[in-house]
């Protein structure tokens, strides 16, 4: 503790946290984890620092070259050109094409699509015709594909991600993707399409989107489906969300959905969220006890967006051991906005090391503003170096270079 006090006290914690980060870099091979800890200590030094953060930035960049696959290096180059832009948009360009230039090698047609989509949606605020080209070639490569579920993703994927620079284009291709999924013989695989289909327009055309839920011939897929419609539409207006949450027969998903509306209202009127929860936790009290897991699920996860401590104490009684510990890594999550000590003490409870470590890489930067000791001592006691070089280039992100810190917390 004393030699930990020490280093407090001769360096800002910001520097500190990026000390250790580096000296655990070098300790880490994996090209993958190697790139993304590059790219984001170059995206923390970018306002103290720009010259070192383009450094930083070249050499995440020339790290990706280490993986041999076209795929997972182009998508490499676009996590790096994505920080990078913020300090040089010439820089992100330049990886980009570099990244186009793999996408291109990709043999799968599937895996090539995702990666002409993925980096168009990257490269449109930086240079807006190139992008078109890389959506034009996941476009030609879409068409070349006979079969209708896989060929239906592809158009969905690839409206989705041209809907807000390309409106007219994006209906093109919904509209493509749905002859795709009327293409699916009828079944199942048929009612999930039409689900996902419903899923993807509902913020984009929403009367189409209810009308494409409505086709499903299963009751509890349209259902569903139903619910995601509104969940999707409440993120863009919680009030129209709420009116098709209502009109939802089946209980379950009328909960589920209400459950969702509840998360968007929560950060916009906290008095509505907390009367459409009410409302849910009525729906879900009047459920038979073999139909309330779902539900009690959703209930939880939309508690925890307006008070996570009491979603916390619901969540540890669920009796699941899987889905208790995902549903209490959301409601931790939801805690750390309000009270991060609470919810380091809840994180340190978990029992799977994997979910625990990952957790206080969202926890810690939390913490590290009002109790910089106490977040670098939990820091130290990540196993994983490449998480903990992560979480501790999080944690410097808070802490503006140069700035006063807080003092240590009791």
């Amino acid at each position: 503790m004393a030699i930990l006090s020490g280093h407090l006290l001769a360096a800002p914690t910001r520097n500190l946290c990026l000390q250790q980060a580096r000296e655990l870099l070098k300790r880490v091979h994996r090209p993958s984890d190697r790139v993304h800890l590059l790219a984001d200590l170059g995206e923390a030094q970018i306002k103290a620092d720009p010259t070192e953060a383009f450094k930083l930035f070249e050499q995440a960049a020339a790290a990706a070259k280490a993986e041999t696959a076209p795929l997972r290096q182009a998508l490499l180059l676009r996590y790096v050109a994505v920080r990078a832009a913020k300090a040089s948009p010439q820089a992100a360009r330049s990886f980009l094409q570099r990244a186009a230039q793999q996408a291109g090698l990709v043999e799968s047609v599937t895996d090539r699509i995702v990666a002409f989509r993925e980096l168009g949606a990257a490269l449109r605020p930086l240079d807006a015709a190139a992008a078109d080209e890389l959506w034009d070639q996941a476009g030609a490569d879409i068409s070349s594909i006979a079969a209708a579920p896989v060929r239906f993703a592809a158009l969905r994927d690839l409206a989705q991600a041209v809907a807000d620079a390309h409106p007219e284009r994006a209906r093109t291709l919904f509209e493509a993707a749905v002859s795709a999924a009327d293409e699916i013989p009828e079944g199942a695989e048929r009612d999930l399409a039409r689900l996902e289909m419903a899923a993807a327009l509902a913020q984009f055309d929403v009367g189409q989107a209810l009308h494409q839920a409505q086709l499903i011939a299963a009751p509890d897929t349209r259902a569903e489906a139903l619910a995601q419609v509104a969940i999707r539409q409440a993120q863009l207006n919680p009030d129209g969300g709420y009116v098709i949450a209502l009109q939802i027969d089946d209980p379950v998903q009328r909960c589920v959905a209400l459950c969702g509306v509840v998360k968007e209202f929560a950060t916009q009127n906290s008095s509505a969220a907390r009367e459409v929860l009410d409302e849910a936790s009525q729906i879900c009290a009047q459920l038979p006890a073999d139909q309330r897991d779902e539900a009690r699920t959703a209930l939880i996860l939309a508690q925890a967006a307006v008070a996570p401590e009491q979603a916390l104490g619901e969540a540890s009684k669920l009796d699941d051991e899987i889905n208790r510990e995902t549903v209490l890594a959301a409601v931790i999550e939801a805690l750390a906005c309000r009270t991060p000590k609470a919810a380091l003490h809840a994180t340190l409870e978990l029992d799977d090391d994997l979910l625990r470590e990952t957790m206080l890489q969202q926890v810690l930067p939390r913490l590290v503003r009002s109790d910089p000791q106490q977040a670098l001592e939990v820091a130290r006691d990540i196993r994983s170096r490449s998480r903990r070089a992560a979480t501790l280039i999080a944690m410097a992100a808070q802490l503006p270079p140069d700035s006063p810190e807080a003092p240590p917390g009791p």
